[in-house]
């Protein structure tokens, strides 16, 4: 199959044993070989193991979940708590905010897709999420037929593969290009969870008092000081559609 599984635990994954590139450099070598390395994490699979295992179940060809077409699908928006509620239990990053959400609902009125898009400017979006709770055949180019005749001021949809999961297909056979990628990103690891790096900046250490706050020093080392140890990702590869 040309695929890798790696499971990182969260402790011994973080940058007190692993150089913020490790997780980047395994992606990179395993591409070079043609292979397509998907790299699990502990909180992954603590937490959303079912969501964990339809995933590799359909990396490896040996889905048996129902087939939908989306010819066959109604396309209609759809609130942000439906939406969140969707990811929540069909995406391994669950949910994201967004200004608008696009479904689409199977002939017994079931949300079988879903994507969310964020603004950026007056005539971009960035693709934030997708996620479809069976297969569905053409869902994503379906939704985005939608956002083409539905917000005609839109000119150009960016998103981002995250390499632990995704090696782009999906976006290439949309027409996406491929314009470059993205550095490793870190998060905290609080607890036996990821935490986005948003949370712990200096002004969360300096008001939460939960948390100790020393003068002059920098998130790094307020970090280390209240035992928030980072861990990085192995990147992300940048794609813009022209519509």
């Amino acid at each position: 199959k040309n695929i890798a599984i790696e499971y990182n635990g969260l402790y011994w994954h973080s940058e007190n044993f692993k150089d913020k590139n490790a997780h980047y450099n395994k992606w990179k070598e395993c591409k070079k070989q043609g292979i397509q390395l998907i790299q699990i994490w502990e909180d992954e699979w603590l937490y959303k193991p079912e969501i964990v295992k339809l995933m590799l179940t359909h990396k490896l060809g040996l889905s048996k979940e129902p087939t939908v077409y989306a010819r066959k699908t109604l396309v209609k928006e759809i609130s942000s708590c439906d939406a969140a509620t969707f990811f929540t239990a069909n995406h391994i990053q669950g949910a994201a905010t967004g200004s608008i959400r696009v479904g689409l609902y199977n002939i017994d009125s079931e949300l079988v897709a879903c994507s969310v898009f964020k603004r950026q400017g007056e005539d971009t979006l960035e693709l934030v999420r997708y996620a479809s709770s069976c297969r569905v055949i053409g869902g994503q180019g379906k939704i985005l037929k939608y956002i083409k005749t539905n917000f005609p001021e839109i000119l150009k949809i960016v998103t981002f593969a995250d390499h632990c999961v995704s090696n782009g297909n999906l976006y290439e056979s949309l027409g996406f290009i491929n314009v470059g990628e993205l550095k490793p990103d870190y998060k905290y690891i609080a607890g036996y969870t990821r935490v986005h790096k948003f949370n712990y900046r200096l002004k969360k250490f300096k008001n939460d008092s939960n948390l100790i706050w020393v003068e002059g020093q920098t998130e790094r080392e307020l970090a280390k000081l209240n035992g928030l140890h980072r861990i990085y990702d192995a990147g992300k590869t940048k794609y813009v559609l022209a519509l």
